[in-house]
């Protein structure tokens, strides 16, 4: 299975020196994968500090539940940020 360098989507978010980037991609057997990058920069290096997390097709589904679950608790009068 190759895995793909170029997203079939993208978004981004952000603000300051953090950055988000949500991936969507393809693996050669068409399947698809959500990859979820955040993108820190360290003053005090000069550099950036990049992190990522991989979610494959198969659980897609199951992580946005669970996101929207998550969410569906937090206080109507407290600011998601």
């Amino acid at each position: 299975m190759s895995i793909s360098k170029t997203p079939i989507d993208s978004e981004t978010f952000g603000e300051g020196a953090r950055h988000y980037f949500l991936d969507l991609l393809q693996t050669s057997n068409n399947s698809r994968y959500l990859r979820i990058t955040r993108s820190t920069y360290d003053i005090g290096a000069a550099n950036y500090k990049r992190d990522q997390v991989i979610i494959f097709e198969e659980d897609i589904f199951f992580f946005v539940e669970a996101l929207s679950m998550l969410l569906s608790r937090v206080p109507a009068n407290l600011k998601v940020a």
